[in-house]
């Protein structure tokens, strides 16, 4: 018999219980002793993609620095100016290590640019992904904004304070003044 594995990639982020020779591998897998004397006890090596030096990441010229990157640094940042080459497998491939579907919610707008000739970048990537980020932040603020404002409303007229509630719809420093005065 020959081994066939020499090497271990591991993408968790835990611990690793990855045997580190063949013959502790096989043993987990119920091999008996008489059939482990014909196979050479290969070391094998395990390679910790969320736990690679900087130096090592920098040999990663394809999409997989990407990968690496993130997972060891939790950003593109030092990639920002890379191209991406393979737009839907980096996508799938980061939603499937995260668990994060914002990944693979862009792909078919990169891929439409793609389809057009287009080479894209991973700040390109990073900045429809913030633009999403941030209209969804500002869509948060404003329903906050929208059920603070209703509250200090029914307050006021629960009040009968009539001109205030008018006072409120058009200035923001009465707004903030009430929103004080009421806790709110």
């Amino acid at each position: 018999m020959y081994p066939v594995i020499g090497m271990v990639i591991d993408w968790t982020r835990k611990g690793t219980r990855i045997p580190l020779s063949l013959h502790e591998l096989l043993k987990r897998e119920g091999v008996s002793e008489e059939d482990l004397e014909r196979v050479d006890d290969v070391k094998l090596e395990v390679y910790h993609m969320n736990n690679l030096p900087a130096e090592v990441r920098e040999h990663f010229t394809s999409d997989m620095g990407f990968v690496v990157d993130y997972l060891n640094e939790g950003s593109f940042e030092n990639r920002r100016n890379q191209k991406i080459v393979h737009v839907e497998a980096l996508c799938e491939m980061m939603e499937a290590l995260t668990g994060d579907m914002r990944f693979t919610d862009l792909v078919g707008k990169l891929l439409e640019k793609q389809e057009k000739g287009k080479e894209i970048f991973m700040c390109e990537y990073i900045d429809m992904l913030e633009a999403r980020g941030e209209k969804k932040g500002e869509k948060k603020g404003e329903k906050k904004g929208e059920a603070r404002l209703a509250r200090l409303i029914q307050v006021l007229l629960k009040d009968k304070k009539y001109d205030e509630v008018e006072a409120v719809s058009v200035s923001r420093r009465k707004r903030h003044e009430l929103y004080r005065k009421y806790r709110i």
